[in-house]
Parts: C-alpha cells; structure tokens; sequence
C-alpha cells in the first residue's frame, strides 16, 4: 500500500433504535492495526472483521428492508468487502464477506441503489487492482458480484455516491491516488456506468478522500476533495458551464478561452489579455433548446484560422463557427443528417483514379449501390445509382481489383436474391452491369469480405449466409467471375451475419472470423491457403448478446492480430486478445453504454499514439463512440459524437479524406438516407463536415 497513510475512515448513524428512537448518532470506525471495527453508542463494543482484514473504510445503511441500519466495511488485507447486518438493540450478526479478487485491496466502499430496483448495492474501490466492483443487493440479504472495468493506473482509494447530472440515476465518484485525479463515471440506472471521465487535480496533490454536497445553493451536486500531499482541500462546483477550450482565436499570441455554457444555450469567448485576466468579447448563440456540452477547435476550412464546433445535446446536432474576420465568427452552419435512408453497409476507394477517395454504399430498400465521387476540398458529389435488382436488398458492400486491371471493382451481398453481384470497373470511371454469382437457395447472404484464400495472386470472396447458418467460399479467377467452392457450418441455428478476414496464426495465410447473431459467439476459420479451411473454432460471448460486427487489430501491441467485437443486445464491445497461433485469451468486456445497441466495430489510430484505437455505430442512442487505446490493454477516453435524431447510424468505416495522414470517419445513417462525414483532428476526436443525402444523379 506504497504511499498512502494507513488511516481509516468512520461514518455515523443511530444503531440503536430497537422499538422506540435514542435521537443520538452513535459513530462505528475501522481499527486497522486491530482487525475490528468499534460501534460507538452509550457502551463502546467492538466486532472483529477477521485476522490480519486491516479495514479502511465504512458505510452504513439498511441494507436488508429491516430498518436497522446495517454496517460495510472495506477489508483491504484480505481482498474482501464485509457486511454486518444489525439488530435492534445495535449489536450485529457475524459478518458476511464477498471476494473482490485476489490483491484487490478495497480501500473504500459506498452505498446506494445503483439498479433502479430500490435495494441497496454496493461499491468498493480496489487500489490493489486499480478498478471498482459492484455488489447488487438481490433482495434476501444475499449480493451478487458485478465488476467493472479497469480504471488504468489510477490507484483509486476513496469512493463515493451521487447524482451529478440529476437524472435520477446515481453517478460514482473516484479519488485517484496514483494519476492525481478524480473520476466520474455516470449512471445509467441498470448496475452500468460510462467509462471514466479523469479530472486532475495537480502533480503531487496526493488525493485521499472525496465528499459530495451542493455548496451554493444551485441543485447541483459540487465535489470537495482531501489533497494530502498538498495540505489542502479542492472545491469543484457543478456549475453550468460544460466544456472550456484554450486556443488564439484572434491571432494575437495571446491564449484566448471558449466555453459551452449548456444551459443558457450559447458559447462565450473569453479573450486573454497576457496578464492572466480575460473579458467577455463574443457570445454566440447555438439554438434554442441546444444545450452545447462540448467544443472543440481546429481550422476547419483551411484559411490560418481557428474555428469552433459546439456539440448540442438538446438537438442532437454539430454547431460549426467559422471564424472570417479577426476577431468574428460566421453565423452557425447547421450540418442536417438527413431523412429515412436504410442505407446499410459503406466502403471507400478511389474510382476515378484522381488520387482523391470515393464512397461507394448499400442502399437496402432503393435496391441499389450508391457512388460519391470525392473533390480535392473533401466534399463529395451527388450520388450516381447502380441497380442491384428487383428485390436484392443489398445488405453488405466491398471493394477491390477483382480482375487484375489495376480499377477498383465493387461486390455486394444481396440479401434477398441469395447472391453476390460484382461490378467490374471501366476505366472512365463508371461501372459495367452487375454480374451474379448463386449463394445456395434461402442462404440470405449478409456480409461479404476478401481475401486470396488459394494462393494463386486472384481475390477469392468469403460471404456470411444468414438463411443457411453457414459461410461460403467463391474463389476468384482472372475475369473477374467466380465458382463457389465450399461452405463451412457455423452451427445449427447460428445465423451469421458478419465476416472479417486476417492472419490469426502467422502462417501468412488468410483465416476467416464470423459474428454468429443467434448463438452469441464469433466462430474462428483457419486457412490452409488451397481454398480450404480447418474445424471451426468458438468462442462465446455472452447468452443473447447478438454479436453484430467484429475488427481485427493490434490492440496490446504484442505483433498478434486481436478480435474486437460489438455486442448489439448487451450494450458492449469485448475482446478477444490473441496467442499467435490462431488462439484466443480471455475475453475482455468494455460497457458501451445504458441505451448504445452498437452494431459497426472498426479498429484505428485516431491519435497517433503507439496504440491502436476503436470506434463503433451507437444504433438506439443515435451516436458514434471513439475507445482511446491505452498501454495496459484498457480502453478510455470515450468520446461520442451525435449523429442526429432518429438517424440510427448502421456502418462505419476508416480512412483519410482529406489527406493529412490522418484518420477520418464515414458513417451510414440508415434512417436518414445519408452518410457523414467527420474529420479527425489527430487527438481522437473529429469533427463534423457535411452530410450527404441519398439523391440520385
């Protein structure tokens, strides 16, 4: 326990009330060096909480619906939260202990009903292994372990309860001892929490114990924070302002201020004198009912010039400021994400051979393939359509030189018709007639990918059939047609709906991951580069957790290719760390949010660290979310973007636009018939361009 004072924390509460009240507080404290805790009413009594337990932090609460207030106790020398349940003369039962794994070290605990089922649960902070757990109250005295993720490095060794954004829905409170910071993480009501927001407290500042109260009056829950190492406290308001940016706005060398003031609809430059003061020059309005929660800069039209982008929670939209004068920003340009689109499935390439990138995608319900051929400024024009067929329903789009000609060609699954249509490319640009190739009779084909699965220098296609419960093999010959080889079972009952392609082994061939929607697992292929495949290999994701879209990637950084996966019905990602011999690890969950439903998974360095990163397609809560990759496997730093109401943002894909080596994002909205754009900034964070809507040309 390197650093932090071996000091114990009390609480208080009226333990004995049998039938008739004392109207006195009674306090209890864990003795550390003395494996008790001592119950101070009119006659001092002490409860042993095991040998060599070393408590360090209590809670109380009526844990049980007894009325009797009851007593947790964080017991860090032997990895174990206790629970003595009270009596009415204020003695107790023998405690009950839960395991918060082995060199946890819960350092704090802290109570409140964390699952909107109006029981108390519990949370402990675990300094040992840098994490919080939670324990939810399943109603006959009785808990049941849920863990959380990983907080990084952070040594977390107090911890407490609120809601801090008034939703109804208690929010957890951390004090980081090892980062000199705190961390909130957000409820959603359902025993789930976001991922850590870190707020930094100053090198050295040696945090030891967190407080919540409201201090000015404004019901709004502020933070008062021990910061031992500097012999004083920190006050963090909760005020209305929600997001501050410092850049020079007015190119005067001098660093200016932006904030998003959320509530009052606006955001305010405050510009910097030199001196350390700063006045109001400029607000500027975002909408009514807007509520601006973010803001974040950049010159987003290339003039030298710093602009702003506020994100709106209240519309769900992206405000653009661009700034034309020296010291002026333009009126908003509010970028619309369309009307009902049901485009399902994206990729990119360039069409045209004018090294600039385009965007081909599916569109479902127009039975069609829709083509936006990129300008070097990173607009795009109008869509040009190229049927896929009276009642194909395209559902999955790649693209790739199928024919060895040096043109980009374009393979679709067509769900409907139980197909794959290629169209071959012409050199003008433009696409010849799609042809077809038979998936097998109800296979419903929907998801295609590629690969040279032979060896024989042609691209082979691999297609995920829903209606079959299979995967079949197409290999490729120089024309551009195909023959269908062989299918591969994923299990009676599967239905697969998503396939990746990668060297999971380092055999330098390639093998075939698959997302099987009905059985909840992703099933492993390995190539023997003749067109054939080994036993399919499973690894189970969770009971109903529907596995909608896996990436593969480098994500520890080990020369391994790893497995990430979006689970759409348990509101997650996981993953699936490899061993280089095709072989998986233990998997590993991240929450992606109370109302996610993420479907599209892709893996990238959006801010050119040494690690690679994650963004995925939030279908219910309208959004994209960015996972910043960090160096012990963890992900943090969750940043979402809003995609607009009702967009319901279906498949997402990776590569740079604009040219600056640096990765951006383009996303189908699959119901408003358009497709966004969001360059990336260089930090893990993008901003918002323009929409394109499914016109035809």
């Amino acid at each position: 326990m390197a650093g932090v004072d071996e000091e114990a924390k009390s609480t208080q509460g009226s333990f004995n009330k049998r039938n008739i009240a004392d109207d006195e507080y009674d306090f209890v404290e864990p003795i550390v060096n003395e494996e008790n805790v001592e119950n101070y009413t009119t006659d001092s009594e002490e409860t042993s909480v095991g040998y060599h337990s070393l408590p360090r932090s209590v809670g109380i609460n009526d844990l049980n619906n007894d009325t009797q207030l009851d007593i947790v106790i964080a017991n860090a020398g032997t990895d174990t939260v206790g629970i003595f349940f009270g009596y009415e003369n204020g003695t107790f039962q023998p405690q009950i202990t839960y395991s918060t794994g082995s060199r946890s070290q819960p350092y704090s605990v802290a109570v409140g009903d964390f699952n909107s089922d109006d029981d108390i649960d519990i949370v402990a902070a675990t300094y040992g292994s840098n994490s919080i757990s939670i324990l939810i109250e399943l109603g006959n005295e009785a808990f049941e372990k849920v863990h959380l993720f990983s907080l990084g490095s952070s040594r977390p060794v107090s911890v407490t309860v609120a809601d801090l954004n008034n939703d109804k829905f208690l929010d957890i409170i951390v004090v980081n001892y090892g980062t000199y910071s705190i961390g909130i993480l957000l409820g959603y009501g359902n025993a789930l929490f976001s991922i850590q927001t870190k707020y930094s407290t100053g090198y050295d500042s040696l945090l030891y114990s967190v407080a919540v109260a409201d201090l000015n009056g404004d019901n709004r829950s502020d933070i008062i924070i021990a910061n031992s190492g500097a012999n004083n406290i920190a006050v963090l308001v909760g005020v209305h302002p929600y997001c501050i940016v410092v850049g020079d706005f007015i190119k005067d060398n001098v660093s200016d201020v932006i904030v998003a003031k959320g509530d009052e609809n606006n955001a305010v430059i405050l510009n910097g004198s030199g001196n350390g003061t700063f006045v109001i020059h400029e607000t500027y309005f975002t909408g009514v009912g807007s509520t601006p929660v973010y803001v974040l800069t950049g010159d987003l039209n290339n003039d030298d010039r710093l602009d702003f982008a506020t994100i709106n929670k209240g519309t769900e939209d992206i405000t653009v400021f661009i700034r034309y004068l020296r010291r002026m920003f333009s009126n908003r340009t509010r970028y619309s994400t369309g009307v009902a689109s049901y485009s399902v499935s994206i990729d990119v390439g360039d069409f045209n051979n004018d090294i600039v990138l385009d965007i081909v995608v599916a569109n479902r319900e127009l039975l069609n393939v829709g083509i936006f051929l990129g300008y070097a400024n990173g607009t795009f024009s109008i869509q040009k359509i190229y049927s896929t067929d009276t009642n194909s329903t395209p559902q999955s789009v790649t693209v790739v030189d199928f024919n060895n000609d040096s043109l980009l060609d374009i393979a679709v699954a067509n769900n409907n018709k139980h197909n794959v249509g290629v169209f071959l490319r012409y050199g003008n640009g433009s696409f010849a007639a799609h042809l077809v190739f038979l998936t097998a009779t109800n296979s419903m084909p929907m998801s295609v990918a590629v690969g040279d699965f032979n060896k024989d220098g042609l691209v082979d296609i691999v297609v995920a059939n829903y209606g079959n419960s299979n995967i079949g093999i197409l290999l490729g010959y120089e024309n551009g047609s195909f023959e269908t080889k062989k299918t591969y079972s994923t299990g009676n009952g599967s239905f697969p709906d998503s396939v990746a392609v990668g060297d999971l082994n380092n055999d330098n061939l390639f093998d075939i991951t698959v997302n099987n929607r009905n059985t909840g697992n992703v099933s492993i292929f390995l190539g023997y580069g003749n067109g054939s495949f080994g036993k399919m290999t499973s690894y189970f994701m969770g009971e109903s957790w529907n596995p909608s879209s896996s990436a593969l990637g480098g994500l520890n950084n080990d020369g391994f290719l790893d497995i990430a996966v979006s689970n759409t019905c348990a509101y997650n990602i996981s993953m699936l760390f490899g061993l280089g011999d095709g072989t998986f690890g233990i998997l590993t969950i991240f929450s992606a949010g109370g109302d996610s439903r993420p479907y599209s998974i892709v893996i990238g360095n959006f801010n050119h660290d040494s690690w690679e990163d994650i963004v995925i397609t939030n279908t219910i809560d309208q959004s994209v979310s960015v996972f910043l990759g960090l160096d012990s496997i963890d992900v943090a730093n969750e940043s979402s973007y809003s995609t607009g109401s009702g967009s319901h943002p279906y498949f997402i894909v990776t590569t740079d636009f604009n040219n600056d080596t640096i990765l951006d994002i383009v996303v189908v909205n699959f119901a408003h018939d358009n497709i966004d754009i969001r360059l990336g900034t260089g930090n893990g964070s993008f901003i918002e361009v323009a929409s394109y809507p499914a016109e035809i040309d």
